[in-house]
């Protein structure tokens, strides 16, 4: 393997640990701050409005990690060096967001394929909503959940939840 192989693999591990601690930070803040909310909630004698909040704020951060990752693989595929999008794309950003929602929901109908380094991306953002505890799409579900059933001291009550999934599978 050459130098300029080795810089580049260098690259894009820098590039990737750097996007998976942005979209770390993006659903704990986005956890805490909807647990405030919640928690100001407590007087709201229905739990089904509470529901619909907490599943209303989960699905405004998946959304912002969608657009973050296609902001990503826009400026990738459109900077020398990092790879391209070949296959159904425009080279527009709007494609660049269709991408990313069809690799973040697994959904994946293969008319866009990554080349090159952008190619590694991919699976991050597809294990960043899968994988990862915190970000996970069926934790988020269990937090709403839990939300609407407790409306009060929801982070806390969460995390000790006996509905919590203690593996990463």
């Amino acid at each position: 393997m050459e130098l300029a192989d080795h810089a580049s693999l260098l690259n894009v591990t820098l590039l990737n640990s750097l996007i998976v601690i942005i979209v770390v930070l993006i659903h704990h803040e986005s956890l805490v701050r909807l647990s405030g909310i919640l928690e100001s909630l407590h007087h709201t004698r229905t739990r089904h409005f509470r529901l619909i909040v907490a599943v209303f704020g989960i699905l405004i951060a998946h959304t912002i990690q969608v657009w973050l990752f296609a902001s990503i693989y826009y400026f990738m595929h459109h900077a020398e060096g990092w790879g391209e999008l070949a296959g159904n794309f425009s080279g527009a950003f709007i494609d660049a967001v269709y991408f990313s929602y069809t690799t973040f929901t697994t959904l994946g109908y293969g008319d866009i394929e990554p080349l090159g380094a952008l190619r590694y991306l991919t699976g991050i953002d597809q294990r960043s909503s899968d994988r990862f505890p915190l970000l996970r799409l069926r934790q988020s579900r269990r937090y709403a959940s839990a939300a609407g059933e407790r409306g009060a001291n929801q982070w806390t009550g969460w995390r000790s939840s006996p509905m919590r999934s203690t593996s990463l599978a």
